[in-house]
């Protein structure tokens, strides 16, 4: 009976949420540490507000200066508006293999909603995937399975070390580089463990048409074209006694003559009511593709964990072996099988490692087969022979099993790459990532000040929004784990403690609501918490929402709000708010938290930040914390006059006014061509942007062409016309829609050979693709690198007044993308930010030579690679007539450079007779 009142004590059992039904004892102590936690929110939050810290594991927060000043002054103040710093992105490789529900996908291609699998097994959502980031510090991770994944230096694990074992302790989290700085014990053993999903991935119970285990065990000694199943003698019993219990086939049995080996047909019974010829073995293996194409078919991979334990049951007890400790070993030929053998087998909970063998009969070569090898816990064959070896665990959770875990083995600096991180709502933060399922961690903010106002004071209704919903309820999942960890004696008695809210028996609530909802509007609100407010989209609907929310809030003497984000431009209802506080308008108290606040960041931490971001303007933003304007010109007025002074007429216009060169072409110098491509139908143009890269500190625009007629066929024409005029230089091509024909025929059918690639790994393309792969994420690292050289370092130089026009009415949107105005054109900027793109460190180093880069990382001094023979033509000398604007009338005569300096007559010979000058 005392047990009983025991549990009805807790909300559904469980000891750390107490009901309204708690009766603890209390004893003076307790009753001094809530009066203080009551008076002192510092006090509360420092002694028993747990954190996960990298190296001590779960302990209380210690507050950094910054955080003290903004929990006193959420404390002392009715209204908070907090402008902080972006943290740092903890990110993996984009090409990163992720397992999912429907199957693998990259790391680059995952988005908000999307579902992955966290430490248990079970899938959790994704609540917030991040931007894409470049030029970070990177580590390739080698785990003792062979596993191999790229991550960021401050990417975050959650790692046991040797230390931690011996005392104990589950782990803690801790950032790549912190992981490098500790690889090895004193023993030189790897000291850092990370566990594995032991309970297995969790997947839905299938209506398969077919047992899996039948196809397990055709898959591994199955005819590949029938229903047959070779088995050896000491099996055969048994395995007749197993398939005659499949009643709806008739099993036919086959001795091989001289052989101990037995042929088992599985046909199809006459006579049996509701039989179809399509449910017969053969059909079914037919229907899942597998007959001479042996595989297992995608529903088998994804069903429920006992369907895909039967599978590896029929595979094992057809091509496993298990020897007398218990070790089993899957061997097939077929490697593609095998590898797919391999994940069902990471997928049940098992680290698992494989090699390839030659096996050899009677010392002749047999075929290369692949093995995988694995330590099982529970029956993963039935064949009596092997299964009697397999040593059962009843705890199929036992830390202290090696095999339970991945020992991170080596670390080494890699080539930086792309990276991203995401945000998932598993109960502990961890999701699965490679493709042995390696668990990878992520960290989001908890709210100190909800919580303390929830336990300490009575009917208090709090209501947490934020910019999505997912985010929402994760911020609101943290703080009931945090009000979990807390002592019990300082806890409310629970009421109703569910997903989006929780009710406490002092008559104070949590919960979280969406500004599109109409929840939140018809209650009486204590505290309102907005996070990332300046991110809520549409901001008319935030802007309603807040209309109707804040008269509420403004009727209470007591009611409080904090509102809190990072800077997205200027004009939303973030700005206006924080502006006005500023100003003491509005009766808001401002706290800004800028990247210098935050220990642990420092000058070297703001060049590498600069140099990640590429561009100053960004990194003020972010961390700087300042505004930047939306729907401001991408260039100011100041420096749209500064640019616009040195602008110039053509020295020649051709092509009906649309092609304009404004200076000769010069063998010495380095020029690029930035390429966007139309339709041709008379809206958007098709543009040629020639630059002078020779000097990246001094940029200069040489020529633009610009067409809304010429179609793209013709256009490829054109184009190729133009590059020779100009030495055949690089070429940066957007490939998107219309954009593949130019580029394709251009490099295939014409052969031109210096068409640069890039961005198909970040759009999350299969496959290389020849040119600029347009995608979100490309187009704002470009524009970013434009404006870099154009506005921060200024060292760009534009001749065409159209051209600079066009960069006046390209503007910043809401949602932090860039594009022309309403009713203006952005091709010739597009197609600038194309050629510029060619400067940006990740894609300079694969076609030219870096000599010198900036403080920022940028490439300020460069030397063409080798690419042969670079032809000069004459851009007039195909035309009858052209118009010679300004004095200068004369062109070159045609030239060539860049014949390495070795001496070939007869081809030389050959040229002038053409009429080419040779150079040196």
């Amino acid at each position: 009976m005392a047990k009983s009142l025991s549990k009805n004590e807790y909300y559904l059992g469980n000891p750390n949420i107490p009901n309204k039904n708690w009766k603890g004892e209390w004893d003076e102590k307790k009753v001094k540490y809530l009066e203080k936690s009551k008076d002192n929110l510092l006090y509360f939050a420092e002694n028993f507000f747990y954190i996960v810290d990298p190296d001590r594991g779960k302990v209380c927060i210690e507050l950094f200066p910054y955080q003290k000043r903004i929990l006193r002054t959420l404390r002392d103040n009715r209204r908070v508006i907090l402008l902080a710093s972006r943290q740092c992105g903890k990110a993996l490789d984009v090409n990163t293999p992720i397992k999912t529900p429907t199957g693998w996908r990259n790391m680059g291609e995952l988005k908000d909603g999307d579902q992955v699998y966290g430490l248990n097994g079970s899938p959790c959502n994704i609540v917030k995937a991040h931007d894409v980031m470049y030029d970070r510090i990177c580590y390739e991770v080698e785990f003792d399975n062979g596993e191999k994944i790229v991550a960021d230096a401050e990417h975050n694990w959650f790692t046991q070390t040797r230390a931690e074992r011996i005392k104990g302790l589950s782990g803690s989290v801790r950032t790549t580089e912190d992981i490098l700085h500790s690889l090895n014990t004193s023993q030189g053993e790897p000291n850092h463990r990370i566990p594995t999903c032991v309970q297995g991935l969790q997947g839905p119970d299938i209506d398969l048409t077919v047992d899996p285990y039948l196809i397990g065990l055709w898959l591994g000694d199955g005819c590949k074209d029938s229903s047959t199943i070779t088995i050896g003698k000491r099996d055969i019993e048994f395995m007749l006694s197993k398939l005659e219990g499949y009643t709806q086939y008739k099993v036919i049995v086959k001795k091989w003559k001289g052989q101990s080996a037995y042929s088992v047909r599985l046909g199809m019974l006459s006579g049996i009511k509701g039989m179809k010829k399509e449910d017969c073995l053969n059909s079914q293996l037919r229907k899942y593709n597998l007959l001479n194409n042996k595989h297992i078919p995608t529903e088998f991979m994804y069903a429920s964990r006992e369907q895909r334990l039967k599978l590896l049951q029929g595979l094992m007890d057809s091509d496993g072996y298990v020897n007398s400790k218990g070790y089993a070993q899957f061997y097939n030929t077929n490697i593609d099988l095998a590898m797919q053998v391999k994940e069902l087998i990471e997928s049940l909970g098992y680290k698992t490692t494989c090699k390839i063998l030659q096996p050899t009969l009677y010392g002749r070569e047999c075929a290369q087969c692949l093995s995988v090898s694995f330590t099982p816990r529970e029956m993963v064959c039935t064949i009596p022979f092997k299964a009697k070896r397999i040593r059962v665990c009843s705890d199929k959770i036992d830390t202290r099993r090696r095999n339970q875990w991945n020992y991170i083995k080596r670390i080494v600096p890699v080539e930086s790459r792309p990276v991203r991180c995401i945000t998932v709502d598993s109960e502990d933060s961890l999701y699965l990532c490679g493709k042995s399922l390696i668990t990878t961690h992520n960290t989001t903010c908890l709210t100190i000040y909800a919580l303390w106002l929830a336990c300490f004071f009575d009917y208090q209704n709090i209501v947490i929004v934020a910019n999505k919903e997912s985010t929402a309820m994760e911020i609101f999942r943290r703080v009931r784990l945090a009000y979990e960890e807390i002592p019990n004696y300082l806890k409310p008695g629970v009421r109703e403690y569910a997903k989006t809210s929780c009710e406490f028996d002092n008559g104070s609530r949590i919960s979280i609501s969406t500004t599109t909802g109409s929840a939140a509007r018809g209650q009486s609100i204590n505290c309102l918490l907005i996070d990332e407010c300046a991110f809520i989209e549409p901001e008319s609907i935030l802007e309603d929402f807040w209309r109707s929310v804040f008269p509420t809030l403004s009727r209470s003497k007591k009611s409080k709000v904090l509102i809190a984000s990072t800077p997205n431009g200027t004009g939303n209802l973030f700005h206006k708010l924080y502006e006005g506080s500023e100003r003491g308008e509005n009766g808001f108290v401002s706290e800004k938290v800028p990247w210098y606040d935050i220990p642990g960041r420092d000058e070297k931490w703001k060049q590498e930040q600069l140099a990640a971001l590429g561009s100053v303007e960004s990194f003020l933003q972010e961390y700087e914390v300042q505004f930047l304007s939306v729907g401001d010109s991408a260039i100011n007025d100041a420096l749209f006059y500064e640019l616009s002074q040195k602008c110039v007429d053509p020295l020649v216009v051709l092509d009906d006014g649309n092609y304009k060169i404004y200076e000769n072409p010069d063998s010495t110098r380095i020029y690029v061509a930035g390429v966007d491509i139309s339709e041709g139908v008379g809206i958007d143009a098709s543009v040629i942007q020639i630059f002078d890269i020779t000097d990246p500190r001094h940029i200069k625009q040489v020529a633009v062409y610009h067409n809304r007629q010429i179609p793209p066929l013709e256009f490829t024409n054109k184009l190729h016309t133009i590059l020779k005029n100009w030495g055949s230089p690089l070429a940066l091509i957007e490939r998107n829609n219309c954009g593949a024909q130019v580029v394709d025929r251009l490099a295939f059918d014409i052969g031109y050979e210096k068409v640069v690639s890039y961005g198909a790994k970040i759009a999350g393309r299969n496959r290389p693709q020849m040119g600029m792969i347009a995608h979100t994420n490309t187009k704002q690292k470009g524009v970013s690198n434009m404006r870099h050289f154009v506005n921060d370092m200024k060292v760009v130089e534009f001749r065409d007044i159209e051209t600079l026009k066009e960069i006046k009415e390209f503007v910043r949107y809401p949602n932090g993308t860039w594009k022309a105005k309403g009713g203006f054109h952005d091709d010739r900027v597009m197609a600038a930010m194309y050629a510029l793109f060619i400067l940006d460190k990740e894609i300079t180093e694969r076609y030219l030579e870096i000599l010198e880069v900036d403080d920022y990382g940028k490439p300020c001094s460069v030397a063409p690679m080798d690419f042969g023979v670079s032809l000069f033509e004459n851009p007039t000398s195909i035309y009858a007539d052209f118009e010679v604007v300004g004095d200068n009338n004369t062109f070159m005569t045609p030239i060539v450079f860049g014949m390495g300096g070795s001496d070939v007559p007869a081809e030389m010979s050959m040229l002038e007779q053409e009429g080419w000058s040779i150079l040196g």
